[in-house]
C-alpha cells in the first residue's frame, strides 16, 4: 500500500467513525481551505471608514444630509491649495485665513476685584 492510498484510507475511516463535520457559518467544514478562505474574506476589516470616526469623535454624521436626511457621498478629494482658494472664493467665502491676533494679558483684575 503506498503512503497515499493509506491516507485515503485512514481519512474516509476516521470521517465515517467521527461525527457529522462542523460547519462554520457559510456551510463548508471548518478547517478545510475553502472554509478558511471564506472566513477570511468575510472578517470585518481592522480598518475603520473616516465618516465612522469622525461620528464616533465629534457626533458628526457627515455622509447624511442635514435637509433631507438622504446618503451624501464623496465626489472629490481635493488636495491643492490653490484649487481649493478658488472654489471657496468662487462660493463666496474668505480663502485665506484671518490673520492672527497678537497676544494679550487676561484681565486678572476681575478675578480679585
Amino acid at each position: 500500500m503506498s503512503p497515499a492510498s493509506l491516507l485515503l484510507t485512514l481519512a474516509a475511516a476516521v470521517q465515517t467513525l467521527s461525527t457529522p463535520p462542523v460547519t462554520g457559518d457559510h456551510g463548508l467544514p471548518k478547517g478545510s481551505a475553502e472554509g478558511l478562505l471564506a472566513t477570511a474574506t468575510a472578517r470585518p476589516s481592522a480598518r475603520i471608514p473616516w465618516a465612522l470616526l469622525l461620528q464616533r469623535t465629534w457626533g458628526a454624521d457627515l455622509l447624511t444630509c442635514g435637509n433631507c436626511g438622504g446618503k451624501r457621498r464623496v465626489v472629490a478629494c481635493v488636495f491643492s491649495t490653490l484649487v481649493t482658494a478658488e472654489i471657496l472664493s468662487h462660493l463666496g467665502l474668505p480663502a485665506h485665513p484671518l490673520p492672527l491676533a497678537p497676544a494679550r494679558d487676561p484681565p486678572q483684575g476681575e478675578l480679585y476685584g
